[in-house]
This record gives C-alpha cells, structure tokens and sequence, in this order.
C-alpha cells in the first residue's frame, strides 16, 4: 500500500502547468486593481518582484504580498491588489499598452520609478497524458518558448 508522499511522488511527473503571462503593472501612489473571476480550470497568480501590495480575496482582506512573494487562487475566484495603506498621494490615472514582441499588456499609473512592480497571469495545469507533451512550455499572449522565467521560491496560495 502507498502512502500519500508516494502517490504524489508517482503522480506529480504527469502534469504539467502552463503559465500563460498577462500582464507586467507598474504602480505607485494609490491603485488598485480588481480581477473578475477566472474561466474554469485557469488559476491566476500575482508575483511581486518590486515593493509591496495588498491582496483581496473573499472576507479576507489586506494579505501582504512583498518583493519575492508569488500568490496563486487555484480557484479563480474574484481578487483585487492594491497599494498599501501608507503609499502617499492621490489616486493617478492608470495607462495600459501592449508590448509589440509579446503582446503582453503593461499597465501603470507612474511615469517615474513604481513603488510595487508585479507580474500577472495564470497557470492551467494540464495532465501529460491529455497534452501528449512530455515538456512544460511557457506561453505569453502570442509565443511559446521551452522554459519558464524564475520565480519565487516561496509561493503560497489562497482559497477564493
């Protein structure tokens, strides 16, 4: 008979995750950034790679996300990311454009340096055996390459 770590162990070479990278933000001063529900099968994830943010989910409120720190709602559900309390000044207008070379979108509200910078998207995890694939692809909104950029290595999720 298996114990649990053993059928992880046998189980965990047969999926596979896609990340799919939606959005690089830059913000600084107040902002806020809601995010509707996700389809099904699709679990968002915000890593913060500058600065500190605020993370919404359901009744709990106020998660600290810091530089190093990647969330993942492995249920989809509704989310907003914000500034922290203390960030100084008034709310600024938000602009977003589509990088050309991978069409992903950057969306900021500073024109000089942000205090939080973040990565968005969402991974779908996917079985071996239904892709055919025995490699883990990384895509963006129109490219594929072989592996995914480094991230960090504390994760940790929520339940939404």
């Amino acid at each position: 008979m298996h114990n649990e770590t053993e059928i992880f162990r046998e189980l965990a070479p047969l999926l596979q995750v896609r990340p799919e990278l939606q959005q690089i933000c830059r913000f600084g001063l107040q902002w806020r950034s809601v995010h509707r529900p996700e389809p099904d099968e699709w679990a968002p994830f915000h890593i913060v790679t500058f600065g500190a943010c605020l993370l919404d989910v359901g009744d709990r409120v106020g998660i600290l996300l810091r530089a190093g720190d990647a969330a993942v709602l492995p249920h989809g559900g509704p989310h907003i990311v914000r500034s922290l309390p203390s960030a100084r000044g008034p709310n600024s207008v938000e602009r977003v454009h589509r990088r050309l070379f991978d069409e992903i979108l950057v969306r900021s509200n500073v024109d000089g340096e942000p205090d939080a910078k973040l990565i968005c998207g969402r991974p779908r995890a996917r079985s071996r055996l239904d892709s055919g694939g025995s490699s883990m692809q990384f895509e963006t909104n129109s490219k594929k390459t072989d592996s995914a950029p480094r991230a960090s290595r504390r994760p940790w999720s929520v339940r939404s």
